[in-house]
């Protein structure tokens, strides 16, 4: 314990004040103090007590964020997910490389809490991604690795020609369009307009790596 004063003199009908700070261990601390004056056998009790405690900062999954294969100009996210504990309020700040954004610059959890940080990448380019984005805090400091690939959407439709052949007036004709998947991610295909005389079962879709449609035309 610490006083900003020990001992001193009040003259009449006045008061000061007296500043306490402590700095201890981890943990419950209550100490008894008292007051003495010139007044034989008057003695004023008073008692300090408090709570040291630290933040402490944990993730609930690897502070890795793994986006894998993203289209090119399409928005890719991921939530990074953490907690306080520490019975202290854990304060920081959130610093992210670009071609990453971080949807807050700062954090503050009470004791025991939880929060999240959700980051955010439009690959501009097919590039691998490698960035970092740093977690200051009053706890230490934490990096967060991204990682990502922007990839362009590849499309097969095949047959490339639908031949009908010699077709009489009035009777309805069907062909069959197969259209697949070749590239590294999800990605959704439409057909915007169909000339007049014509209907598709379907108008669009999505597919996953790997993954046809087949299409009656």
């Amino acid at each position: 314990y610490k006083l900003s004063q020990w001992e001193g003199r009040l003259p009449p009908e006045t008061s000061c004040t007296v500043r306490a700070t402590f700095c201890g261990s981890l943990g419950k601390f209550c100490e008894n103090l008292f007051i003495e004056t010139e007044k034989m056998g008057f003695v004023k009790f008073f008692v300090c007590r408090g709570h040291c405690a630290a933040p402490s900062m944990k993730f609930d999954t690897e502070r890795t964020v793994q986006y894998g294969p993203c289209l090119v100009g399409k928005r890719a996210g991921a939530l990074v997910k953490f907690r306080n504990d520490g019975d202290y309020v854990l304060n920081g700040a959130i610093i992210a490389n670009y071609p990453i954004r971080a949807n807050k610059t700062e954090i503050s959890v009470s004791g025991n809490g939880h929060d999240s940080l959700e980051l955010t990448w439009i690959p501009t380019g097919c590039y691998e991604l490698k960035s970092t984005v740093s977690v200051e805090t009053n706890a230490g400091n934490f990096l967060i690795n991204v990682r990502g690939n922007g990839v362009f959407p590849k499309l097969k439709a095949a047959p490339s020609v639908l031949d009908f052949g010699v077709c009489a007036i009035g009777h309805e004709y069907a062909k069959t369009l197969k259209i697949t998947n070749l590239g590294e991610c999800t990605t959704r295909w439409n057909i915007p307009t169909m000339p007049s005389g014509f209907q598709c079962s379907a108008g669009t879709g999505e597919l996953k790596s790997g993954e046809s449609d087949r299409v009656e035309v």
